[in-house]
């Protein structure tokens, strides 16, 4: 019964955490940054499928989010 409760809290906390991130502002934000190809804009969709990915992107300041995400696009 423990094990059910805690699952349920997990699943409320992480879609919580997905709303405070949509992947629709993430796209949003890439499509107006100019230093970004479109076939990098395109490939950042994919990092935005994760909510970790989603909430580093959101919260970095706008002069490491871009390597951040060159970074992330190069590994995937």
């Amino acid at each position: 019964m423990k094990e059910k409760q805690d699952e349920v809290e997990k699943r409320a906390t992480t879609n919580a955490n997905e709303d405070d991130f949509p992947i629709t502002t993430c796209i949003a934000i890439v499509d107006g940054m100019e230093e970004l190809s479109d076939d990098e804009k395109v490939d950042a969709y994919d990092v935005f499928k994760d909510a970790q990915n989603r909430a580093i992107f959101m919260t970095a300041k706008d002069a490491t989010r871009i390597k951040w995400l060159r970074k992330k696009i190069a590994r995937t």
